[in-house]
């Protein structure tokens, strides 16, 4: 009879213990349900499988929330086309600058829409989420990939001075012909560290 009220206190104890989960376990869920319709107001694009990302510079871009194989089912699906890479003042920024480089003799490669964030390094957070999403319209480059001058008319002033600490130097596309920019650029090779990288 002991042993029966045992287990019965027992079952009881258990009983109470999995109602309490299951409690906690609906609570839970409509936790995150209330969560994720707060997300969905707040922009989330989580309905339509896309979670906003925040990027630095405090820029939010909408991202996939879902596997590969679902990514993959969703471009089979729609529909892509394509879009003109660059704006056409670029465009004319890229085409001086590559024939600026032929005229001197330059081996140094030209690059459109170069993101900053990809060129400079900073170990202040702060000071490079200012630039570090930013783009110039074209980039001069060594063989190797380092880094020599920006040809960029537009240039904002926190683009411009995070470019003259790094040591590259920032160009304007010449407004009165591209022998200016050919001589800016014969000028710029000079310097000690491009000597060998122009050659």
């Amino acid at each position: 009879m002991e042993l029966l009220s045992t287990f019965s206190a027992l079952y009881a104890s258990v009983a109470a213990s999995l109602l309490a989960l299951g409690l906690v376990a609906v609570i839970a869920v409509r936790d995150r349900r209330m969560d994720a319709r707060r997300a969905l107001a707040d922009g989330d694009f989580g309905g339509q499988g896309f979670r906003l990302k925040p990027m630095p510079g405090g820029k939010v871009v909408p991202v996939p929330a879902f596997g590969p194989s679902e990514q993959l089912n969703a471009v089979i699906e729609a529909r892509f086309g394509k879009k003109r890479l660059f704006a056409k003042e670029d465009a004319g920024a890229l085409e001086a600058a590559e024939a600026a480089l032929r005229q001197a003799g330059l081996r140094w490669r030209a690059m459109a829409q170069v993101p900053v964030g990809d060129i400079l390094t900073c170990g202040d957070p702060r000071a490079f989420a200012a630039v570090e999403t930013k783009h110039v319209a074209v980039l001069l480059a060594t063989r190797a990939g380092d880094p020599v001058a920006v040809v960029d008319a537009g240039c904002d002033a926190a683009v411009a001075e995070a470019l003259r600490r790094a040591g590259i130097a920032l160009v304007a596309p010449a407004s009165n012909g591209r022998a200016d920019l050919r001589q800016e650029l014969l000028q710029l090779s000079r310097r000690k560290p491009f000597i060998a990288a122009s050659a």
